[in-house]
């Protein structure tokens, strides 16, 4: 992945390891994928108080999606579009299903205490941690507690908290640091539960973003560069000199 080892770019030697064929059509997948979502979550945000403009007597949010086909479309375009919700439904909780046990057996188990796991052992083990986690879906969903919701958003708000801005300066920035993503990302998250159990009179998100993104700003200034070549598989261009120098790069 060094310019040795790559004299055309070193998009051409991500061929090897990554899935997408050039940094360029990454970025730009991230991009379309982030519109997209944003388009997705506007609408669903909209969903609930046109809902209740439609109908001031829905008891539940549960109820939202069923009210709204059963009155707002034909029977027959209902129950086809119902069926689409349902089936999202399943292939969101079987992706998580399979994310949960990724995580407990390779990223943690396999990573941190026993590295030389077998194949077969893996497997095992993302199907025991596949099971616990569904009965445990299952149960919640037979009890549901009236803090699930909360708990949901919570969870997403965490998340954009933490990890919003140290993919977004990773991405498009060049001298974003690992030792600048971390810090931003406990940072963000940090900010954001404080304020969230504080009650804090701005919304919690928008402090959170805030200390983030200025971690990310300051620290990339004092920390360690990215490795040439990382740098340039990322970024599928000549490494710059002037931007950090030889001696400061592990």
């Amino acid at each position: 992945m060094y310019p040795e080892l790559c004299p055309d770019t070193a998009a051409s030697c991500a061929d090897g390891t990554f899935t997408y064929n050039s940094s360029r059509t990454l970025k730009r997948a991230i991009i379309v994928g982030t519109v997209a979502y944003t388009i997705i979550q506007f609408t669903m945000s909209g969903i609930g108080p046109f809902a209740y403009a439609v109908n001031p007597n829905v008891s539940g949010g549960d109820y939202v999606i069923p009210m709204l086909l059963s009155t707002l479309l034909p029977p027959v375009i209902g129950g086809v579009v119902i069926a689409g919700v349902v089936a999202a439904i399943q292939s969101t909780v079987a992706a998580f299903l399979i994310i949960i046990a990724s995580t407990i057996v390779k990223d943690l188990y396999k990573t941190l205490f026993k590295p030389d796991l077998s194949e077969a052992a893996e497997n095992k083990g993302n199907m025991i941690f596949t099971a616990i986690a569904a009965v445990i879906a299952i149960i919640m969903a037979m009890f549901p507690s009236e803090y699930l919701q909360v708990i949901v958003n919570f969870a997403i708000g965490g998340l954009a908290a933490g990890f919003f801005f140290p993919l977004f300066f990773g991405l498009y920035w060049k001298k974003a640091t690992p030792a600048a993503a971390i810090a931003g990302t406990v940072s963000g998250t940090a900010v954001y539960v404080i304020a969230t159990v504080a009650a804090c009179s701005i919304h919690p998100i928008l402090l959170a973003f805030a200390v983030s993104g200025l971690m990310m700003l300051v620290v990339s200034q004092f920390t360690l560069k990215v490795k040439r070549g990382v740098f340039e598989v990322w970024f599928g261009e000549r490494y710059d000199e002037a931007y950090a120098r030889i001696d400061r790069m592990s």
